[in-house]
């Protein structure tokens, strides 16, 4: 949970401006509420673009609220169709009808299942809808992949779940939180818990890699000599972003 909010920080801090100004910029364009998916993937974007290590702008969320709009109206239709299904049958069994007056703690019983499949659902957003931003592949690929990162991932799940509840507190206590903070918190705490598991995939793959004998995990190409530095400089370069200290929250001048 440590790496997960540390990810969360500094993608957040570096670009606190932005994000501010971002946040008013997608709650105006939320009021219509069908432009609401395109302005979950511009956020989205514009997260992916900070833990890229480049530099964010407005054309970044303007960009993929175009491109990747009808994929994620997909998605919402899907995870309202699938959650409002859920939610009838948790308000259902909870107070059964007098049939099933008997059956009390049997119903009671299939009430929490269902509650559960909803958390699991609201769970599987935080791999689901990045995975579509940064593969930019189709609705069905996003889903597999979301879905395996998630069962692979249950702590990481669990933890952006708390993580999600306290920042919704926050921005209810603070009552101004909607309009200024809550949409791209919510959105770097879902880049940063997929970022998290990916980056512990890489490190599981480099110590399956390095237990590898090295005469059969030599490249054979320039072309992948080049790509296995590409991928090392990018290691480094986000190990060197996420690595901060408070010295550098004092000081951000020092920070290269």
């Amino acid at each position: 949970m440590s790496r997960l909010l540390i990810r969360f920080f500094w993608d957040v801090y570096d670009y606190i401006g932005r994000l501010l100004l971002l946040n008013c910029l997608a709650v105006v364009l939320s009021i219509p509420i069908l432009t609401i998916p395109g302005v979950i993937a511009g956020l989205l974007y514009v997260m992916h673009i900070i833990s890229s290590d480049r530099e964010p702008g407005f054309r970044h969320f303007f960009y993929a609220f175009r491109h990747y709009y009808w994929r994620f109206f997909i998605l919402c239709l899907l995870y309202l169709v699938a959650g409002f299904i859920l939610l009838v049958n948790v308000r259902f069994y909870i107070n059964p009808p007098p049939a099933l007056e008997n059956l009390r703690f049997v119903s009671a019983m299939v009430a929490g299942i269902f509650f559960w499949i909803f958390i699991f659902l609201i769970g599987s957003m935080f791999f689901i809808l990045p995975a579509l931003i940064k593969s930019d592949s189709s609705v069905s690929k996003a889903l597999k992949q979301g879905l395996l990162f998630m069962l692979a991932n249950p702590g990481l799940t669990f933890s952006g779940i708390v993580i999600t509840v306290l920042i919704l507190i926050l921005s209810a206590i603070s009552v101004i939180g909607p309009f200024v903070f809550t949409l791209v918190f919510l959105a770097a705490l879902v880049n940063a818990v997929f970022d998290t598991a990916q980056e512990r995939l890489e490190l599981m793959l480099e110590k399956k890699e390095e237990s590898t004998p090295i005469e059969e995990r030599k490249p054979t190409s320039w072309h992948e000599i080049k790509a296995m530095e590409k991928k090392r400089e990018e290691r480094q370069q986000k190990k060197s972003r996420y690595n901060r200290t408070l010295r550098d929250i004092l000081k951000p001048w020092e920070y290269k």
